[in-house]
């Protein structure tokens, strides 16, 4: 009961002073209670990280942990955004068409629960991938996977959550599975190709694949995707000597995961199972 009052006192201190994050919020909401998925609210230094996970709690020898996009990082391509809760929170909506009940919604740090006092926008600016939001995330999975009983984790990330998830899974050895979906492998490739700042302050995936090689990987991309181009889920496949990267023709960035999801997560689910 505490976490979801200390959920609801964080959307209610945004919601003043910003009706469309009022608005966001109100729509993850309305998504998680239709496949009635509950919050867990972490607080890790003082930086929320919320959760959704399907109700009852069960306890699963493999837990997938799925890791949300960057959100709204920018309002214009010049103006930064003070608040990075999704408008189209499509690591949430993978998350709740995940056939099992062995899945968890994770955001990032300050998504949905946004605490102004400490929720610097470096968190989703250009420290997004930095070491720190990497460590945030990690408490978080940890206390995920204590939650749940769980023995092995399979990471799932979308756009760049991909990265957060492969950063992640590069510092731990619980990890039987890596996932992305559109995922941003390599900002550095990314921030070149669209002529943006580059993300200075951010660890970048791309630089961890040796440490990623004993890892089996399923990174999904949309040959018609321009905003995470297939040219970066390339030049990540460049680093491993067995296919990793999945292409799926028809698919943009957000077009169209959600309906496919089923199938797609039901055949990693059978590779990850052979040979285990």
């Amino acid at each position: 009961m505490r976490l979801i009052t200390l959920l609801f006192a964080a959307v209610w201190l945004t919601a003043c002073h910003h009706s469309s994050h009022h608005q966001r919020v109100a729509n993850i909401s309305k998504l998680s209670d239709s496949k009635q998925w509950a919050p867990l609210l972490f607080n890790v230094s003082g930086i929320p990280l919320l959760a959704y996970y399907p109700r009852p709690l069960q306890a699963t020898t493999r837990l997938f942990i799925y890791i949300e996009g960057d959100g709204k990082a920018w309002k214009s391509r010049r103006l930064p955004s003070d608040n990075p809760t999704p408008e189209n929170p499509l690591g949430l909506k993978l998350a709740l068409a995940h056939p099992d009940d062995n899945a968890v919604y994770l955001g990032r740090p300050c998504q949905i629960a946004f605490h102004p006092p400490t929720c610097d926008p470096s968190l989703w600016l250009g420290g997004r991938f930095s070491e720190k939001v990497v460590h945030l995330s990690n408490q978080a999975i940890d206390s995920l996977k204590q939650r749940f009983q769980a023995e092995e984790l399979v990471l799932v990330g979308y756009s760049g959550g991909g990265a957060v998830a492969a950063l992640v899974a590069a510092t731990r050895d619980d990890i039987a599975g890596l996932i992305s979906v559109a995922g941003n492998l390599d900002h550095t490739t990314w921030t070149q190709h669209h002529g943006v700042t580059a993300l200075h302050h951010s660890l970048n995936p791309i630089d961890y694949a040796t440490k990623l090689n004993a890892i089996k990987q399923f990174h999904f991309y949309g040959n018609n995707d321009t905003i995470v181009p297939p040219s970066i889920a390339q030049a990540f496949q460049t680093h491993f000597s067995t296919p990793i990267i999945y292409p799926i023709p028809s698919n943009d960035h957000t077009c169209c995961w959600e309906k496919q999801w089923p199938a797609l997560i039901h055949q990693t689910h059978l590779l990850l199972t052979i040979d285990k």
